[in-house]
């Protein structure tokens, strides 16, 4: 008599909307399994809805919602590392083992701890965006992982260790190193949006209030989009970390948008959508083209002159626009 073999069962932990994404898109296409998913969140603009959001799907059962949030100073922060502490273990008197554990923030001592609870057969990363290029990269120098805080903490009152094999979902095709290994997909393309070729929106980033990008260079950049296109209604969608001080020198450029959802939410609740789409190399840039293949979506490249020199963005500009020049579809690619 043949055996029948146990579904496969998989425990996502993530952080936001679009690692939410991922893990749907991973569900659909994989061999059906029981999947659970538990969110480490910060308490965002509209994260209840998100909650809600993820309650309702019939593919996934939510096992717990951490919040990792707090912000108490030292000593005091470890009342609420005790307190996640106490959250996790609870969690693992209901569920004692998973085959699969999928984490999306590398760094996360909260993530990382969950996952060390269950000793699965196989560690997954799913990548958001930009940053898996950096954790590629680091992973062939050293499995360790960069916590902050004291290594003693981590080491022996967490007790965290470095992953040896790591297997990384990811929308781009990328070198890992010869421990780990990868897994490319495709997000499922949405061919019945509506188009203004018209319109176009330009995606804001934090690097002028970072220190890595000039204000002027910024602006200076905006001014030639705008005579390249100049027959186009624009609309600047900023990044939350941008501010209003710096927000009110680009509003020539077109009507400033703020907005309390990731940009990958807005652009599916989008009546007509942009028939453009223009960022700096950025994690949206990564997710969008497969899921819009209706849209052109441009990426700005910087000149060397106008990195801010000796910044931590000016060491890894170059691999990360080696990277994207590697990103072979028909609707991206360099704004020239």
């Amino acid at each position: 008599m043949k055996e029948i073999s146990s579904p496969v069962k998989r425990l996502f932990i993530i952080a936001n909307t679009t690692h939410y994404l991922n893990v749907n898109t991973y569900v659909d296409s994989h061999e059906t399994g029981e999947n659970y998913i538990v969110l480490t969140i910060r308490r965002f603009e509209g994260y209840q809805d998100f909650i809600e959001r993820v309650k309702a799907n019939s593919n996934l059962k939510l096992l717990k919602v951490i919040f990792v949030d707090q912000k108490k100073k030292k000593p005091f922060h470890y009342i609420d590392i005790f307190k996640i502490i106490g959250e996790i273990k609870w969690l693992c008197f209901s569920h004692s083992t998973f085959d699969e554990i999928f984490f999306t923030n590398y760094n996360s001592w909260v993530q990382h701890y969950i996952l060390r609870q269950f000793h699965p057969r196989r560690i997954i990363l799913i990548s958001d965006g930009t940053g898996i290029f950096t954790i590629a990269e680091l992973r062939k120098k050293d499995v360790s992982i960069p916590f902050d805080g004291s290594k003693a903490f981590v080491e022996k009152v967490l007790g965290l260790t470095s992953i040896k094999n790591l297997h990384i979902y990811s929308q781009v095709d990328i070198d890992v190193a010869n421990h780990d290994t990868i897994e490319v997909f495709r997000f499922k393309s949405s061919n019945s949006v509506s188009v203004d070729s018209k319109k176009i929106f330009f995606v804001g980033s934090p690097l002028v209030e970072l220190g890595y990008l000039d204000r002027e260079s910024h602006i200076s950049n905006l001014k030639r989009i705008k005579d390249q296109f100049n027959d186009c209604a624009f609309f600047y969608f900023s990044h939350r970390r941008e501010q209003d001080n710096n927000l009110e020198k680009y509003r020539f450029f077109g009507e400033i948008m703020r907005d309390d959802i990731p940009f990958e939410e807005r652009m599916e609740k989008e009546q007509k959508s942009p028939g453009i789409v223009i960022s700096y190399m950025s994690s949206i840039l990564i997710n969008l083209p497969q899921v819009f293949p209706q849209i052109q979506f441009y990426y700005l490249q910087l000149d060397k002159g106008e990195i801010v020199s000796d910044s931590e963005f000016d060491s890894r500009y170059e691999n990360l626009e080696r990277e994207f020049k590697k990103i072979d579809l028909p609707n991206f690619k360099s704004l020239n």
